[in-house]
């Protein structure tokens, strides 16, 4: 309700008041959900632009050191300092039980120390007007849970005049109908079963972890990717195009394509931010660089997520990954060889799957719970919890039509895919989509899993 009211008055308005308008709509839309945490937001515009503009006058380097170091300091107020501090156990009378994780910071914080590299890479040659980098900090299909927007690819389509074009209306419904079905018939019903077991783990067995682990795997995408879509297809509708952050991650042949696939907008900014430079100033170590720069770079995307043993376990394992197959590549490569091509993808396939079904219960659970959970699946093996079968049921349906629907597109991006079908493949995906939604969808208000980030 709240994007068609806002695209309506958009487009009624004239060009030059447009801006304005949205600033509006964001920080409201920001306020709704967040209350007086809305001043982080504007206070986090407002330091980083200050600092910005006083390193163009004065190109003084400390500007830019004290842009990012600000950032990083408002994410460690909140995700760090008090772990650091207290662990799990914060003193009743601490300043942080009084505080909750404000939803979307870690976002706009990446997106601000972007926007500050940028301009001091580029010596300033673009610097924003500040409308146009409060909108770009602040918009609001994005801002909670991203995609992470990068200042050189969205400033410039602000001032761009948006006439109202009826392909890109159809184009943004089409994925917010899909983001919809993702999340409201596979992920919103996988999740009471999800619940029920890492929430018990002492209660259950390993085969019924095995089945959990593959339908959190399978949660956690469609969870995250449906945000995504509806995020991306919102802002189609009001002419602004956002980068891509997912593309069949569970085709990837190899953990080093996954990542490439998988929250692209996450791991092409601590690509281009953090592991090309750290490339740079290893290259006279040679592959040693190569691997220490991996590490750094995935322990970044553990801790990224919060601060805790699991967060980066997570990160140090994807790094000891991607360090094996940079070590391991003429050898897999021969190996692969022998296999049949279709056969040999799809057990890649199948190999990637198994590994990031492992890796991401530590998204999940704490450290110590995730080897309980390892070792329940090892030693003991026996008993199975359904929990609810018609969810799981459900659930198996939209996976199925997804899996399908992901397996003939390809890497075609999802709404070119679909209006170069037919009038009757578009109206069958309309009808069917919205059909089972009201049908089979779990039409509940629970949050997206990536707001806790």
């Amino acid at each position: 309700m709240f994007l068609s009211v806002i695209t309506l008055i958009y487009y009624v308005l004239k060009h030059e008041w447009r801006i304005y308008f949205l600033l509006v709509a964001n920080f409201a839309f920001y306020y709704v959900s967040q209350s007086w945490y809305l001043i982080f937001l504007i206070s986090s515009i407002l330091i980083n632009y200050g600092l910005c503009s006083l390193w163009l006058r004065s190109r003084n380097r400390y500007m830019i050191f004290s842009a990012v170091l600000y950032n990083v300091l408002l994410l460690a107020f909140f995700k760090y300092i008090p772990i650091i501090l207290f662990g799990n156990s914060i003193p009743n009378d601490s300043i942080w039980t009084k505080l909750v994780l404000p939803i979307g910071i870690s976002f706009f914080s990446f997106q601000a120390i972007g926007y500050v590299l940028d301009l001091y890479w580029k010596d300033g040659k673009k610097q924003a007007s500040l409308c146009n980098f409060s909108l770009y900090m602040s918009f609001f299909p994005q801002l909670l849970a991203g995609p992470i927007a990068r200042s050189k690819d969205f400033l410039p389509q602000i001032d761009k005049h948006k006439a109202f074009e009826y392909e890109n209306v159809v184009s943004g419904a089409r994925l917010i109908l899909w983001g919809l079905f993702k999340k409201l018939v596979i992920a919103n019903n996988l999740s009471p079963y999800t619940d029920a077991v890492f929430n018990n783990i002492n209660m259950h067995y390993g085969l019924t972890f095995v089945i959990a682990m593959i339908a959190y795997t399978i949660q956690i995408y469609t969870d995250f990717s449906g945000y995504s879509d509806i995020a991306i297809g919102s802002a189609k509708t009001l002419g602004f195009t956002l980068m891509e952050n997912f593309r069949i991650p569970f085709f990837a042949k190899s953990v080093t394509d996954f990542w490439r696939r998988w929250h692209i907008s996450l791991s092409s900014w601590v690509r281009d931010y953090v592991n090309t430079p750290l490339q740079y100033k290893f290259r006279g170590k040679g592959v040693i660089g190569i691997l220490i720069a991996a590490y750094i770079t995935f322990l970044i995307i553990g801790v990224w997520h919060g601060a805790a043993w699991n967060f980066v376990a997570f990160g140090l394992i994807q790094g000891t990954a991607i360090s094996y197959e940079v070590l391991s590549k003429d050898f897999r490569n021969r190996v692969w060889g022998y296999f049949p091509r279709f056969f040999g993808n799809i057990l890649s396939n199948v190999l990637v799957f198994s590994f990031f079904s492992c890796c991401v219960i530590l998204l999940r659970v704490s450290l110590s719970e995730a080897g309980m959970v390892l070792s329940k699946i090892s030693f003991n093996p026996s008993g199975f919890y359904w929990g609810s079968k018609q969810l799981l049921i459900y659930a198996g349906i939209g996976t199925t039509i997804a899996w399908l629907v992901e397996f003939v597109k390809g890497d075609e991006l999802l709404v070119d895919f679909i209006a170069s079908r037919r009038i009757c493949f578009r109206w069958a995906y309309y009808l069917g989509c919205t059909i089972l939604i009201l049908m089979i969808g779990s039409l509940n208000s629970e949050n997206f899993i990536y707001f806790q980030f």
